[in-house]
């Protein structure tokens, strides 16, 4: 990695616009562990290419993991509005919402994502939690089994599995 990012810098100094060049650099300091050089690097992408979308969701995905949840917040309003498609700008709105305690928002933003791609198996899971935390077993039963199915080997599956447990049998159905 350190071979291909003074590659990289070497045409960064050439050419500093150079398409996508920033956002490569973020890619390689995320995977060197260094998360402000990254956000460094993607937040100049978004100076120099201001209508992409994948730099701002970048550094949304980092703030989160930094715990800076109203500036991912402000950064994946931006890349919704550069693509309204892409299930993961909605799964981290729920995700940053869930962390600052809107419920409600979070919920929206999961089931969302899942309008985009309903095997996002993590918007499952997090639907789940959202809906046992509210005692809407049925729900949370379903958006853990879903959970499940989607990801039967996701390494907290016999946790998962006490979950459901713990939520009970579901209703008899009425003959």
């Amino acid at each position: 990695l350190t071979a291909a990012l003074e590659d990289l810098s070497r045409l960064l100094n050439r050419w500093p616009r150079y398409p996508k060049a920033q956002l490569l650099a973020g890619e390689i300091y995320e995977k060197m562990g260094n998360v402000d050089k990254a956000l460094e690097a993607y937040q100049k992408e978004t100076v120099y290419h201001p209508d992409q979308y994948l730099p701002f969701l970048k550094m949304a995905r980092l703030e989160i993991e930094k715990g800076l949840y109203a500036q991912a917040l402000q950064h994946l309003e931006q890349a919704r509005n550069r693509e309204a498609k892409d299930e993961n700008i909605f799964f981290l709105m729920g995700m940053a919402h869930l962390k600052l305690g809107h419920w409600e928002h979070a919920i929206a933003f999961f089931k969302s994502s899942l309008d985009r791609n309903p095997n996002l198996a993590e918007a499952h899971l997090w639907l789940g939690y959202l809906y046992k935390e509210r005692d809407q077993r049925a729900s949370a039963r379903d958006a853990f089994q879903t959970y499940l199915h989607l990801s039967p080997r996701s390494p907290n599956a016999d946790d998962i599995k006490r979950e459901i447990e713990d939520l009970g049998a579901p209703p008899e159905e009425e003959e």
